[in-house]
């Protein structure tokens, strides 16, 4: 038995060896995959219905169980989850040593990981404890995972959720979700610290790692490092930012311990870490480590949960502070082509979204910054557009020169050419063939020339030129005596407007965009019956004889909220309805539902994971120029699929009940009325939306969409027709 520490610290290193930072992929699920993820939510409450739980009524005892199960598992199939990853397994690990005295409690826990920058953990009713990517890129050491998940297990051994769940129904609250239920009272979070305070000193951790792990939580909204940005970070011998354009300011961290806390349902920090400190001088027999599984072994997780928070970001469009992400993970990771890969999409990301005016949501407010990477979201946010666009060409063009034969930063490159081509506020003639350096010296030349030279010879070289020559002298930004140091954007592109490899594809995109300026401008003048024509005869026509489903999600909602087991009736019955359409009409589909998980486990329950974070990206956007986070890994799904069509279907269902009052009291008093007209309200209070749409993962395109709308329930034949309707519209002929 002594030698199993060493094997299990063997086990995980070999397990770390996997994960390749120069080409990183996101964490994804590993292993066979557990029961939490097989069943719908339905058997889970019908399987634990069958106990009785003391204090509550069988009502309510039906909502707590329907609202644990259903708010777990959307948070299970979000796609952001993952289990038997190196994390998941690491927190395992460190879940094993606090309850190495207690096999019988570990037995009923099972640790998953979710990809969110939220710093959080929390456990459930079910014995799930979720920790976030989020908060592991925060801590410093094992010793600080280990005081957090203590606090989490401690929550679960004295039945927090359940107990919280009775409190509140006590006050006539009914809260169902795990994000209400986790809102646990100031004295069961304390009570929680004690717990897991005793736990964590019985496990042999160090009493140095207890208060400090209260400060990562209180700046934990902070980027993951305080690095100082350099102003003179984007400066080369080809482009100069001006350090005037950074602030002159210090940004001041402005988190503090005694918070106010009284709309809170956590204590403040001040109140957890006396009461935590008092407890602490009370118990003897600390350990002295801080590490069990190693250091080095620890900061390699946080090394995996660092690159994810950059990919969190990127995917959420927090591209500023994605930036100051990289800009850390760079100094580490200096030949990372991951990181290179993330930084051309960065600034594609932040010149498309300057270009549309939605700049500011990707960057903080100057009353919002804090801390080192206050700088750069004040640079961000006061570039100009063709200041930005600039930096981004640079950083792009750079890139491709660099990794020439990379199939992303190639799209990359090209989806930049395609968006600047396109943009009216970006001009080619306008940028000069000199770097900042080689302008401002000529123009320093110039003026002392000037200063120099015979005022005759001046007004003889003035009268030689002609009023169309002086003109064009004015807008020549080449012209020494041009020289402009507020442009500073405008020499920054000296070699690249004079590259073919860049003036080819603009020009040719440049061509496109005007013959379809040409083709809006004469649709404009037609009427309405040669527009309809025109539009038909412009019709792009779909022909699709393979295609990916992503499970429907269907929300059937009542006057409680989502009824949870209707809801996933109704999603068998449409991923059912699908299947038979496709397959009447011939057309092949890969159906990714919790049924096909369940048959063939963790290679579908990824593939799921990855189309529903592509969905959730590119719905955020309206620009196809941008790129999937996951460009490599789809790429390899489509080309197993063999399509790279993937089709997305919403049903929303909702029961609005609007009686008449003066028909209620007539009905009230003439029975034969009441008999008609309360079925008759009944019948039509069903509200129907139904949307489908076809994304192309290859061009990032919708193909084809779909929406309707019913006064009805959402019937297998209903929803037949409209589906049998749409699939013929995409049908390959």
């Amino acid at each position: 038995m002594r030698f199993l520490p060493f094997l299990m610290l063997l086990m995980l290193i070999n397990s770390y060896a996997q994960v390749d930072f120069n080409n990183y992929k996101t964490l994804q699920a590993k292993g066979d995959i557990p029961e939490d993820f097989k069943e719908y939510t339905y058997l889970k409450v019908a399987s634990n219905a069958k106990n009785p739980i003391k204090g509550l009524s069988s009502a309510q005892k039906n909502m707590f169980l329907e609202g644990i199960h259903y708010s777990i598992d959307n948070i299970l199939h979000s796609g952001y989850v993952v289990y038997g990853d190196e994390i998941s397994d690491y927190v395992s690990q460190i879940a094993a040593k606090l309850l190495k005295d207690e096999p019988e409690i570990l037995a009923k826990l099972r640790f998953y990981t979710i990809k969110s920058n939220s710093t959080n953990a929390f456990s459930t009713d079910q014995g799930i404890v979720f920790v976030t990517t989020g908060l592991i890129a925060q801590l410093a050491n094992e010793a600080q995972l280990a005081m957090v998940l203590a606090h989490e297990i401690s929550h679960f051994t004295e039945k927090h959720v359940l107990e919280g769940y009775k409190d509140k129904i006590k006050n006539r609250r009914t809260y169902r979700t795990i994000e209400e239920l986790s809102q646990y009272s100031k004295e069961k979070e304390l009570n929680a610290d004690s717990l897991g305070i005793i736990m964590y000193k019985n496990a042999g951790y160090s009493i140095n790692e207890v208060l400090p792990t209260f400060d990562v939580l209180m700046y934990s909204y902070l980027p993951f490092d305080e690095v100082e940005f350099p102003k003179d970070y984007f400066n080369t011998n080809k482009l100069f930012i001006p350090s005037s354009l950074f602030s002159d300011k210090q940004y001041p961290i402005k988190a503090i311990e005694d918070y106010d806390d009284s709309e809170s349902s956590h204590p403040n920090i001040k109140k957890r870490k006396e009461e935590a400190e008092e407890l602490v001088k009370s118990l003897n027999g600390w350990g002295k480590t801080a590490s069990f599984l190693g250091q080095t072994n620890f900061e390699y997780i946080r090394k995996i949960a660092r690159f994810e928070s950059l990919r969190t970001d990127v995917l959420e469009q927090n591209f500023t502070d994605a930036l100051y992400s990289l800009f850390i993970l760079e100094k580490e990771n200096p030949n990372s082509a991951y990181l290179k890969r993330m930084k051309a999409q960065l600034w594609l990301n932040l010149a498309i979204y300057k270009a549309e005016n939605k700049g500011d949501k990707t960057t903080k407010k100057s009353k919002e910054l804090e801390g080192e990477s206050a700088q750069l979201h004040f640079l961000i946010r006061k570039l100009t557009k063709e200041g930005l666009t600039t930096l981004a060409i640079r950083q792009i063009y750079d890139l491709k020169k660099m990794y020439p034969n990379d199939e992303e930063i190639s799209k990359v490159y090209a989806n930049l050419i395609k968006q600047i081509s396109n943009s009216k506020s970006f001009k080619l003639d306008t940028y000069s063939k000199k770097t900042f350096n080689e302008a401002s010296l000529n123009f320093i030349q110039y003026t002392d020339s000037i200063k120099n030279a015979k005022p005759i010879e001046k007004v003889e070289e003035t009268k030689t030129k002609s009023k169309y020559d002086k003109i064009k002298n004015k807008k020549n930004i080449d012209n020494d005596q041009n020289f402009d140091s507020t442009k500073f954007y405008l020499y920054g592109l000296s070699d690249v407007i004079q590259n073919k490899d860049f003036l080819d594809p603009f020009n040719l995109e440049l061509e496109t965009f005007k013959e379809k300026e040409k083709d809006d401008a004469a649709y404009t003048k037609l009427s309405k019956a040669e527009k309809k024509k025109w539009l038909a005869s412009k019709k792009k026509t779909v022909d699709i004889n393979e295609l990916i489903i992503v499970e429907p999600i269907v929300q059937m909602k009542g006057p409680n909220g989502i009824d949870p087991t209707l809801s996933e009736n109704y999603q068998i019955q449409l991923s059912n309805t699908i299947q038979e359409v496709s397959s009447d009409l011939n057309i092949k589909t890969y159906l990714i539902d919790r049924t096909s998980i369940k048959k063939t486990g963790t290679q579908i329950f990824n593939e799921r994971s990855l189309l529903m974070n592509y969905l959730d990206q590119m719905t955020d956007v309206d620009n196809d120029n941008i790129l999937t986070v996951d460009y490599q890994l789809l790429n390899t799904l489509k080309e197993n699929y063999g399509t790279a069509k993937v089709m997305y279907t919403l049903v929303q269902n909702q029961v609005i009940i609007d009686f008449n009052p003066s028909m209620v009291m007539t009905s009230a008093i003439f029975l034969p009325i009441s008999m008609v007209y309360m079925p008759m309200v009944l019948f039509n209070s069903q509200f129907t939306d139904v949307d489908i749409i076809i994304l192309d993962l290859e061009t990032s395109k919708i193909e084809r969409d779909l929406s309707f709308y019913t006064k009805e329930k959402p019937t297998k034949l209903k929803i037949g027709a409209h589906m049998y309707h749409f699939f013929n519209s995409i049908k390959k002929k």
